[in-house]
C-alpha cells in the first residue's frame, strides 16, 4: 500500500517490515513536519528519536502496523 501511494517519493523500508522512513525535503524541519502531520490526524515519529550519536536524520518514521483500519492507513499516507 505504501509503495503504491507514495509513488516516486523517496522512502526506505524493509519489504517485510512494519514501518518506513520518509526523508524530508530541506524546507521541512522534522519537528514542524511532525506537528503538521499530527494536526492533520497522522502521528509520525521524528527520526532523531531512533538515532544514536550526533548524526540526526532529517526523516520521520511511519509505523504501518498499529492501525487496524486499512482506509485510515491509506488516508494517512
Amino acid at each position: 500500500m505504501a509503495r503504491r501511494l507514495l509513488g516516486n517519493r523517496p522512502y526506505s523500508a524493509d519489504p517485510d517490515g512494519l514501518h518506513l522512513w520518509l526523508p524530508l525535503p530541506p524546507e521541512w524541519q522534522v519537528s514542524s513536519f511532525a506537528a503538521a502531520a499530527l494536526e492533520a490526524g497522522v502521528r509520525v515519529n521524528a527520526g532523531d528519536l531512533f538515532a544514536v550519536g550526533a548524526d540526526k536524520p532529517s526523516a520521520v518514521r511511519l509505523c504501518l502496523s498499529h492501525e487496524v483500519d486499512d482506509r485510515r492507513v491509506e488516508d494517512g499516507l
